[in-house]
């Protein structure tokens, strides 16, 4: 009898063990399941990246992706001496949040740039732009409606097909974040 009670024992406690872990990975998805933000929208506005729009989707708690149209400061010469010229095309931008704190975001975005102006003409010629970047993005309190301040810091690259030089510099972005649904 006492090794049947055992035996008993031994064959239920997996089933105890793997319910627990049931529990435990649904208090997991309830957590993860507060994050309000799917859809969005942003503009920002920058160093490097001087003008920025985009459509995203927050993919999990962790990755959020985005769609978005850009234009980057180049090296080079522009249509006067004031300013470098600059690029505009489509791109991607891919952001992973680590947490919480003043830095809860990296991100990593690339631009094709489709739009250079060279000297003194808008003419279409080929370039590429990558950044990146660590900042902070209101994921947690997202609402529908609502505007939110986001942030980053970084590196950008930007290089094309009319210009030999590569420029190398520091990024700053600050823009606004809005839920859509």
């Amino acid at each position: 009898m006492k090794l049947n009670i055992v035996m008993l024992s031994l064959f239920l406690l997996p089933i105890k063990v793997n319910c627990q872990n049931k529990i435990n990975s649904q208090e997991y998805i309830s957590k993860d399941s507060t994050i309000n933000r799917d859809l969005y929208a942003s503009i920002n506005t920058g160093l490097f990246e001087w003008f920025g729009i985009g459509i995203g989707y927050q993919l999990s708690k962790e990755f959020a992706i985005e769609l978005k149209h850009a234009s980057t400061w180049l090296s080079g010469h522009g249509g006067n001496y004031i300013i470098p010229p600059y690029g505009s095309g489509v791109g991607a931008e891919i952001k992973y949040f680590s947490g919480n704190g003043v830095f809860n975001n990296i991100s990593f975005s690339f631009t094709y740039l489709n739009t250079v102006p060279y000297k003194y003409e808008e003419i279409k010629e080929h370039g590429k732009s990558f950044e990146l970047s660590i900042g902070y993005d209101n994921l947690e309190q997202s609402e529908k409606g609502k505007l939110y301040l986001f942030w980053s810091i970084g590196i950008g690259i930007g290089t094309t097909t009319a210009y030999k030089e590569i420029l190398i510099m520091p990024t700053i972005k600050i823009g606004l974040t809005k839920n859509l649904f």
